[in-house]
């Protein structure tokens, strides 16, 4: 009981609660082409869907698209830049493309699955620029952006010599930070599984407590240059002036502060420990069975009261987990939502899907509220659960030593009863 209390602890600080410490809002636009007509792709929307996960688990509120056409993509992007500019404070930006890429004339473009590119002239009419991606941005009063780009698969356009082999460099406006899956110009490989090396690299490094974004994206750079044997270096144009900790700042402090806590427990603050002997000694014999069986009832006692003081500590860890679960239902929710509302044509229709997103969002705000209740209350049991767990191995210790002692003193009245009847009259 005392371990899986412990743990369930230590999994609610790794899962990201320490997010709470920033107050900015988190949004993400993720999006995943693979369903071209021609040049179909195999990963970008798992790839999508799985960027997707990571980013709400880390508290971001998602606007999925999966195999978008280019009026889903641009109502995607007009949707995101609507919610930025209604939020009333400081907001974290997460933009995610997986899918066809093209350079041409040192500007990129990213491909809707209706392309119908059939000449240099034709890229900047079906598809979605991305100097238009970053204009969306640059016109919200946003704290800090993020733009990955998973798009430099093999160039489905060599029809054109002008339409250029991987992606061009881009510079990110300040307080941005823009990604790419490889070098400029560069291809990316598609990967072993149902994503790519960038995307898996990515998705796991971001959930890195005590990592800073642009830390997040070196240890991708190194992961994915050691999966294709150098052939691949993911890239970054930053500039960046906030910090932003995706997984949370104060995880891998906390670690630090609980070392020091338990060691301040350990040398300080620790209830003074009983005297136990390994063995009892035969001057231990001259107590009383009846003041053994008094020891050993008070120490049975607080044994149980102990005991149940944990259990509804572990009874709180388990709301905390039914209310993340809830949480994370409520924000799919929303995010399904938020989908819907990009495919739909009407203002009516568009102002009852915005009614019903608002009302998806207002329940996820009081479930999140309730978890962060139950958060403060698990960090306040942090201490508590640990000096119980020392107080209940000395309890049982000292009982242990008393039974031992209990059954010594039936032994010795036994001898003493059997010589008694051997003694002659």
């Amino acid at each position: 009981m005392i371990f899986r209390a412990a743990a369930y602890f230590f999994i609610f600080l790794w899962s990201g609660v320490a997010c709470a410490d920033d107050t900015r809002d988190r949004l993400a636009l993720v999006i995943g082409n693979a369903a071209y007509q021609r040049a179909t792709l195999k990963n970008p929307v798992s790839d999508a869907k799985l960027m997707a996960e990571r980013l709400r688990s880390l508290g971001f509120e998602v606007f999925p698209a999966y195999d978008a056409s280019q009026r889903d993509m641009k109502r995607a992007l007009q949707n995101f830049s609507a919610t930025l500019h209604k939020r009333g404070k400081p907001v974290i930006a997460f933009i995610f493309y997986a899918g066809h890429g093209v350079q041409l004339k040192a500007e990129n473009y990213l491909v809707p699955i209706d392309e119908h590119i059939e000449n240099e002239g034709d890229v900047d009419l079906d598809t979605i620029s991305l100097s238009s991606v970053m204009s969306v941005l640059s016109n919200t009063k946003l704290q800090l952006s993020v733009v990955v780009l998973d798009s430099c698969r093999d160039n489905p356009f060599a029809f054109s010599r002008s339409i250029e082999r991987g992606l061009a460099r881009a510079d990110a406006p300040i307080g941005s930070l823009v990604a790419f899956s490889t070098s400029p110009g560069k291809v990316a490989f598609d990967g072993q599984g149902d994503n790519s090396y960038y995307t898996a690299a990515l998705a796991k490094a971001l959930t890195e407590p005590g990592l800073k974004i642009e830390d997040v994206f070196k240890s991708v750079r190194k992961s994915v240059r050691a999966q294709t044997h150098n052939e691949q270096t993911p890239w970054e144009s930053t500039s960046l002036v906030d910090d932003f900790y995706p997984a949370g700042q104060t995880v891998s402090g906390n670690e630090t502060l609980i070392t020091k806590k338990s060691s301040r427990i350990a040398k300080s603050e620790q209830p003074s420990k009983p005297e136990l002997s390994a063995a009892p000694s035969q001057e231990t014999l001259k107590i009383s069975d009846a003041e053994l069986q008094k020891e050993l009832t008070t120490i049975s006692d607080k044994i149980a009261v102990s005991t149940r003081r944990l259990e509804q500590l572990h009874e709180l860890s388990e709301r905390w987990d039914s209310m993340t679960n809830q949480l994370l239902k409520a924000m799919s929710a929303v995010d399904e939502q938020n989908a819907r509302c990009v495919s739909v044509e009407s203002d009516s229709e568009r102002a009852d899907c915005s009614r019903a997103a608002k009302l998806q969002r207002e329940r996820a705000a009081r479930i999140m509220e309730e978890r962060t209740r139950l958060t403060d209350a698990i960090k306040d049991s942090a201490q508590e659960t640990q000096v119980i767990a020392i107080s209940l191995d000395e309890l049982r210790a000292r009982k242990k030593a008393l039974e031992q002692l209990a059954g010594v003193n039936l032994d010795e009245i036994k001898n003493r009863i059997s010589n008694f009847h051997k003694e002659p009259f």
